[in-house]
């Protein structure tokens, strides 16, 4: 049934729109699973990691610390931890990660653009750093990304 589902999402929407569904369709939320879930699916485990997703998206390109991020959603760093860590499994630094991670990928998949461009719309101050992160995060290199 799931690959009859994927298959008409190919065949109307495309091939990005297909990876992102199936990216979504993967809905355990269980720690062990985190690596696999996309971000979206992690706001509908708590409130407070929904507002920290979208305060990371909204300033991504800008330097922050896990201290910026907490203050900015009026609480503690380590209630945010706390939160994230019961509701995802991860620490807020892979939290932020992999969100970039994400957003990353699907610059990749979308643009052209050069991978230090890219670097730094996602936050990171050179390709290099893109790279280590998207391997660790994605266990693929930016080249395969982009070619799938």
């Amino acid at each position: 049934m799931t690959d009859l589902a994927l298959a008409l999402v190919h065949r109307f929407a495309g091939t990005a729109t297909e990876r992102a569904v199936a990216r979504y369709m993967v809905l355990e939320k269980h720690p062990t699973q985190a690596r696999y879930m996309m971000a979206a699916h992690y706001a509908g485990c708590d409130p407070v990691v929904a507002r920290a997703e979208a305060w990371i998206r909204s300033r991504m390109a800008s330097p922050f610390t896990i201290a910026d991020l907490a203050r900015g959603l009026g609480t503690s760093a380590r209630t945010l931890t706390r939160r994230l860590q019961h509701a995802v499994g991860l620490a807020p630094i892979r939290f932020v990660q992999r969100i970039r991670a994400e957003q990353a990928v699907h610059l990749l998949q979308t643009t052209t653009e050069q991978l230090d461009d890219i670097a730094q719309r996602v936050g990171y101050g050179d390709a290099s750093t893109l790279r280590r992160i998207l391997r660790r995060e994605m266990q693929r290199q930016p080249g395969e990304i982009r070619r799938a």
